[in-house]
């Protein structure tokens, strides 16, 4: 799917698809099309380990949130997976880690084969 975004509010991108019928117009979470870089390195006790899969991390690592929690009793954790340094998700592990250690960036495409990650 390509998707041009037209803008940004509140954690949603509106934007369209031209190849779905009519566009296929709508709001999407920038969760979507963005990475989390860790800025913070983020490792749990190992007897942590047993109750739930977490994610350690060093500064730089590059992680696809696919759930976050902003209430509860996991506010402030996300669940994602990690990238390669060839930015693929191949070789990967998926795991828990606190947010909080992670600055969020948005995957924009710069032509076929490349795309450049910016700040939000």
């Amino acid at each position: 799917m390509n998707v041009t975004l037209e803008r940004h509010s509140r954690g949603w991108w509106f934007g369209f698809d031209k190849a779905q019928p009519g566009g296929a117009k709508g709001w999407l979470p920038d969760i979507c099309f963005s990475v989390w870089v860790i800025k913070r390195p983020f490792a749990v006790d190992a007897s942590l380990v047993e109750r739930h899969e977490y994610l350690n991390l060093r500064i730089g690592d590059e992680v696809v949130v696919h759930d976050k929690w902003d209430e509860g009793p996991w506010s402030g954790w996300s669940r994602g997976t990690t990238r390669s340094t060839t930015r693929s998700l191949i070789g990967s592990t998926t795991g828990l880690f606190l947010l909080s250690h992670a600055e969020q960036h948005v995957i924009v495409p710069r032509s076929s084969s490349a795309v450049q990650i910016i700040d939000i």
